[in-house]
């Protein structure tokens, strides 16, 4: 039997997941300018973006600049490999996209719109055709109680 601590335990893990994943997406984004960056910093010196140095002295030496981009790279790049390992413990420890696809397309886009979009409350209540605000608190609970209704 799911009570309302199981609900709102699932909701509170549902969040941070999808805040997870957000925070990856969000990095990688800035990984991939500094590199766009580094691309075209190199490029002007006719220096292929694969031939930066790795350490070995016979690899082409960076200037303070290159380094910096490259030290950004890197870090941006564990940063978001962490954020998505965390994702993934959330998801394999709670079965997240296991429930997922085991629930109905009405409770998919409500997990969907609610925690992954982050949509408002307008635009869910026009969405599910809601003719009141505290209908989408019971909304998201029936679809959450489904979630946790999947066998394991």
């Amino acid at each position: 039997m799911v009570d309302d601590q199981d609900i709102k335990c699932m909701s509170n893990v549902l969040e941070l997941y999808y805040h997870n994943l957000h925070k990856a997406d969000e990095i990688w984004q800035k990984k991939d300018e500094k590199e766009e960056k580094l691309k075209n910093l190199l490029g002007a010196k006719g220096i292929s973006y694969g031939s930066i140095g790795n350490g070995c002295s016979c690899s082409f030496p960076c200037n303070s600049n290159e380094k910096n981009l490259i030290l950004q790279i890197v870090g941006y790049q564990k940063e978001a490999e962490e954020y998505e390992r965390n994702a993934l413990i959330y998801d394999v420890v709670n079965n997240i996209n296991y429930r997922l696809q085991h629930i109905s397309d009405r409770n998919k886009d409500v997990i969907y719109y609610v925690f992954q979009e982050k949509q408002s409350q307008e635009f869910i209540m026009k969405e599910f055709n809601l003719k009141n605000k505290n209908y989408i608190y019971k909304l998201i609970n029936k679809a959450i109680k489904a979630m946790l209704e999947v066998k394991i």
